[in-house]
């Protein structure tokens, strides 16, 4: 049940924005080593919506507002605020707006979300699932290890940091509001990085680097948006961007909305995970399946091996592996709940159902929750992990 708290706050760090998009394009916020995905903050609107997605919501003066739309509960999820003159770029993979004197705006990007514990059993859940234990990264440290080596290839030259409290005050008053499978402490650190090209571009990127404190883990991850201009026009450009970050506002019945998705997600995870440990104890003498249950699912598919699960003693993914080399065992995951389990090998696929039992197929399109003969009880996929 604890680790159940990673995929959650997985969900809680994307929260922050809409949908999620595919970076195609290179800029200086994209990493060599892969280990970002791109978050689209802007959107894919709905057939049936008519607003031209590249205009303005509203106007305030000098300034006009772009609405930011989650296709994902069909709502407006918030909006930002630029000066008059500036446009969305409504199919640019690389960037998302685009102002006058040649300033751009790029796409929002997210890292992934690590985890670091010193607790026992989630240092033997990490060992066999293959999580590394990474303790949170500072600033520095981050852009020496994404950046930089990005920033080489391309003759980027680091020009130096600053903080930026406010926006870090303002990611965690909005994270603070994000529903929590458990009690969590989240801390919020932001900074700007500086960099210029030899073509006379200079570089604003806004860091946003997220830990979150369970009882027995730290997860963490961090955001990174950046703005470009000309240099003699980097000064207006860098105000610009800065008073846009601090401008967002969420719409209240968004976050609501896709608290409830997150709660339900969280408690169908902890209900299908507790069933299946409750009936582990009361099915740990058995040694498979009665003949009834096999017969019924003979005439189904061809499967290898079934029975009841049982805890994994294993204390480390090597000696797991070793083990199960020699006993003709598989270990089979759950990478939502962190469950582990050690079965049977033979088959490549195996399913796992609440009332903690198992059979293992060579069919790789079936699926046991839409046949009607046993989708009586919740079926979930485990993967095998040696």
């Amino acid at each position: 049940m604890k680790v159940i708290a990673i995929k959650i706050l997985s969900v809680l760090l994307l929260l922050c924005f809409s949908c999620k998009g595919e970076q195609q394009n290179p800029n200086i916020n994209d990493f060599a080593n892969g280990d970002t995905i791109e978050v689209e903050n802007d959107v894919i609107e709905p057939q049936n919506r008519k607003q031209d997605v590249t205009e303005p919501k509203t106007h305030t003066g000098n300034y006009q507002y772009f609405e930011n739309f989650d296709p994902s509960v069909n709502m407006v999820s918030g909006r930002v605020t630029l000066p008059k003159g500036w446009k969305r770029l409504k199919n640019d993979k690389q960037y998302q707006y685009e102002g006058p004197n040649d300033m751009k705006i790029g796409r929002i990007q997210m890292s992934n979300l690590y985890s670091y514990t010193e607790d026992y059993g989630m240092l033997q859940t990490y060992q066999m699932s293959g999580t590394p234990n990474q303790y949170p990264m500072s600033i520095n440290q981050i852009v020496e290890t994404f950046f930089m080596p990005y920033a080489n290839e391309n003759n980027l030259k680091f020009i130096g940091s600053f903080s930026l409290p406010k926006v870090a005050e303002k990611s965690k008053a909005f994270l603070d509001l994000n529903f929590k499978s458990q009690p969590t402490q989240i801390e919020t650190e932001s900074a700007g990085l500086e960099w210029q090209d030899d073509k006379g571009r200079k570089y604003l990127t806004i860091l946003r680097k997220t830990i979150y404190k369970t009882y027995n883990q730290l997860s963490w991850g961090f955001l990174n948006q950046h703005i470009e201009s000309p240099a003699s026009k980097y000064e207006d450009a860098k105000k610009i961007f800065i008073n846009m970050t601090l401008s967002e506002q969420h719409n209240t019945d968004w976050l609501y909305r896709k608290n409830q998705i997150a709660a339900q997600k969280a408690n169908q995870q902890f209900r299908a995970h507790q069933a299946r440990m409750d009936a582990i104890k009361l099915n740990s003498s058995n040694s498979g399946f009665s003949s009834s249950v096999v017969n019924t699912y003979s005439d189904i598919l061809d499967i290898s091996h079934s029975g009841y699960l049982k805890r994994s003693n294993m204390t480390s993914h090597d000696q797991s592996r070793t083990v199960n080399m020699i006993g003709e065992r598989n270990i089979i995951s759950n990478h939502n709940t962190g469950e582990h389990y050690n079965v049977q090998a033979g088959s490549k696929y195996y399913w796992v159902n609440n009332n903690g039992k198992y059979f293992g197929t060579d069919n790789p399109n079936y699926d046991p929750r839409i046949d009607q003969r046993i989708n009586q009880t919740e079926w979930s996929q485990f993967n095998i992990e040696n």
